[in-house]
């Protein structure tokens, strides 16, 4: 084989380098995607039903880590075995930039979801009736503020973009005042126990027992047998 045909160019880069950079590319995703299904193995193994927080960490990240991330870093470690245009460079990195951001976004909430779990194991029922909620606004809370990054990544104002959004967001927290309302009082019930379920109350002179505090309403059931449905901040108001 005549190895010249290795210098011949292709986007300005020999095939010998293009060689070198799919060589370093397959060598890294498939080094990543390897260790990964190992750490996998190791913990279903050997620390399978553990309660040891690091554990259900590290089992949550290497479960929520994406194949594109794999790819995302692959790529990186094969950029520097080309010579390509500065302005090329630049938008694959950017691109490699908000695939992290997205990876990082799935880490962090779940590893919030985990520590939420971990923390109220072993409480009762109402308890465990807030995680959906509280899951849910961290969640969004770190999407958010994985976004507002991304945005500025990409070179869009955020300043701007959220003293935009602020008349915006005035308007829709208005518009959904009463669900917000109740989606705290509920969260005020389940954490600060004013009764639980199983309790029996007084309510504008009617008696009874506590079945189930939701998320937006409580069920009691009368002393005639009848289930009364309350929204949350009617209750606390």
């Amino acid at each position: 084989m005549d190895l010249k045909v290795l210098e011949q160019e292709i986007l300005n880069n020999s095939i010998y380098s293009w060689l070198i950079a799919l060589a370093v590319f397959c060598f890294v995703f498939l080094l990543l995607r390897t260790l990964r299904g190992t750490i996998d193995r190791f913990i279903d193994k050997r620390l399978a039903g553990s309660s040891a927080l690091v554990v259900r960490l590290v089992n949550g990240m290497i479960d929520r880590t994406k194949s594109l991330f794999l790819l995302a870093v692959a790529t990186f470690s094969a950029l520097p075995y080309l010579e390509l245009p500065s302005r090329a460079v630049g938008n694959i990195k950017t691109a490699l930039i908000l695939i992290f951001f997205v990876q990082a976004g799935f880490w962090i909430s779940g590893a919030a979801q985990t520590f939420i779990q971990q923390h109220f194991r072993g409480r009762d029922d109402a308890m465990h009736s807030a995680l959906g909620l509280i899951s849910f606004l961290l969640k969004t809370v770190v999407w958010a503020v994985i976004l507002l990054l991304m945005l500025d990544n990409v070179g869009i104002d955020v300043t701007a973009l959220v003293a935009g959004l602020g008349v915006g967001g005035i308007a829709i927290a208005l518009a959904v005042q009463n669900i917000l309302s109740d989606l705290l009082s509920s969260l005020s019930i389940i954490l600060d126990k004013p009764f639980e379920v199983g309790d029996t109350i007084l309510i504008d002179e009617m008696i009874g027992t506590v079945e189930q505090i939701g998320i937006k309403t409580t069920r009691i059931r009368s002393l005639g047998g009848e289930q009364i449905v309350i929204s949350n901040s009617d209750l606390l108001s």
